[in-house]
């Protein structure tokens, strides 16, 4: 930017830089302030506009933008945009299953769970019950677990040595708070395909 400036050598001057708000006919805002001196009659200054138009609403718009600038020989005030807030992420624990056997003795099975929202790193813990009776549940173990490409997953040790299978079902904790995620009130089958029938027991 260069402009004529008959003014003393050395004075200093501002380059304002506004652009003209998408939509509307004559609303500028300032966009960008570049400080010059006077120099054989004349001032000159460059200034950046690519943060211009970042986080705004023409950010992305093919069109021509109207910029123009104008001269101030008192240092004007840019007003500081607050950034954009970040978009907000829904936390969520979901889809709660069995995962296949980890060895062919079938002692052990794997828990998944899809943690949308969560970051790699993110602790979780499979709360395990096993089934007593027609309709009353024990506590049977809690795994803890990190999350991983927006998942988490834990094996678990289904029996012990010659003990019947239990029947059992999990649930999801995260963040100190209790059955984040909906029951899964499942058996993993650990022999022939997975089942969704909870009085089935573990083979």
């Amino acid at each position: 930017m260069q402009a004529n400036a008959e003014l003393p050598e050395g004075r200093a001057v501002w380059f304002v830089v506004e652009r003209r708000l998408h939509g509307t006919v004559d609303a500028w805002e300032t966009v960008a302030i570049a400080e010059s001196k006077v120099e054989g009659g004349a001032v000159q200054a460059s200034a950046s506009l690519a943060h211009a138009f970042a986080g705004t609403d023409d950010a992305n718009v093919s069109v021509p933008q109207r910029v123009r600038f104008r001269l101030s020989l008192v240092k004007p005030k840019l007003a500081v945009k607050p950034p954009p807030p970040a978009p907000k992420v829904e936390r969520e624990l979901a889809n709660l299953r069995w995962g296949p056997p980890h060895a062919a003795s079938s002692r052990s099975a794997t828990m998944l769970v899809d943690a949308a929202g969560y970051a790699d790193g993110a602790r979780v813990a499979f709360v395990v019950q096993a089934k007593e009776g027609a309709s009353s549940w024990r506590d049977f173990a809690t795994v803890p677990a990190v999350v991983r490409d927006g998942a988490a997953r834990a094996a678990l040790t289904t029996r012990r040595g010659d003990e019947r299978a239990p029947v059992l079902r999990f649930n999801v904790t995260a963040d100190g708070a209790e059955k984040v995620a909906p029951s899964a009130e499942l058996s993993p089958a650990l022999a022939g395909e997975p089942t969704a029938d909870p009085s089935v027991a573990v083979a």
